[in-house]
């Protein structure tokens, strides 16, 4: 699915300020921060496995690692500690942003003894979903505060956003699709971070990516999380949903929502779409 965040002239580059590794599940996450990095004039790497994320860290030594805690085979924790071990021994210091919907004291915790542990050889930035584009650009400020060409960058894109409502999220005019495997089936897990018209291309390209990627996989059943669209207008939610349901026959797969905010399990029902509940 092609994303376009920026026109070609933003990215043009007279310098390069290094190499980016961006592990994270979700495509449509990956690209967009693959795009993000590229404005800064940085040359991205894409994986999301956690092997793989560190055989691409051992070979390319990225300027900054960005990553997602819920990866496949080796988790987010587990490789910032093996990034962390590595860089002992190199006398090497990573970069490193983590993204998650995890803000537990538990998790946090982990996340503070690893700084801890890797002191002087390991900064961390941490993203909570949903995230803002200036979310991103800022933590790479506190990250490389000795970058000054780098710090130049950021900057500029950052006054692109003045102009923009304070709160607005903007990460991404698309819905987000975060997918993990569930018994028989798969979870999907809806995101978004601004108003989105169910007749939208965004939307479009969204159900696209669906059939793309999802549909193809030997499962007959695939819920759909429905707890971050929190800054979506209700009635453009029942408009998807309702979207989804009329795809599913089509699709020959059973759907379900689950984790459905408290304002909108009325007006799901009143639609018809109550049976579609989970609980």
């Amino acid at each position: 699915m092609e994303i376009v965040l920026f026109d070609e002239e933003t990215v043009e580059s007279t310098h390069q300020n290094g190499k980016a590794l961006i592990a994270i599940r979700s495509l449509t996450s990956s690209e967009c921060l693959s795009e993000l990095t590229q404005t800064l004039h940085f040359k991205s790497d894409i994986t999301d496995c956690g092997n793989k994320a560190l055989k691409m860290y051992n070979s390319a030594l990225p300027d900054v690692i960005v990553l997602d805690l819920d990866l496949p085979n080796l988790s987010g924790l587990e490789l910032i500690h093996a990034i962390g071990e590595n860089n002992v021994k190199r006398q090497h210091l990573s970069r490193i942003i983590v993204i998650s919907h995890d803000t537990s004291r538990t998790t946090v915790s982990k996340l503070l003894l690893a700084v801890k542990a890797y002191r002087g050889h390991i900064k961390l930035g941490f993203m909570a979903k949903p995230w803002k584009v200036q979310d991103f650009y800022r933590q790479l400020r506190n990250l490389h505060s000795d970058n000054t060409a780098l710090l130049e960058d950021i900057d500029a894109q950052l006054d692109r956003f003045d102009s923009t409502e304070e709160g607005q999220p903007i990460v991404e005019s698309r819905l987000v699709l975060g997918v993990t495997e569930i018994e028989k089936g798969l979870r999907v897990e809806l995101g978004c971070d601004r108003e989105i018209s169910v007749n939208s291309t965004t939307v479009q390209s969204y159900i696209q990516h669906i059939e793309k990627n999802l549909l193809c996989a030997p499962v007959s059943y695939i819920e759909f999380s429905l707890s971050a669209l929190t800054r979506v207008p209700p009635q453009n939610i029942i408009a998807l949903l309702l979207l989804l349901h009329g795809l599913s026959g089509k699709w020959d797969k059973k759907i379900a929502f689950v984790e459905v905010p408290f304002g909108l399990y009325t007006m799901i029902k009143e639609h018809g779409l109550g049976h579609l509940i989970r609980q």
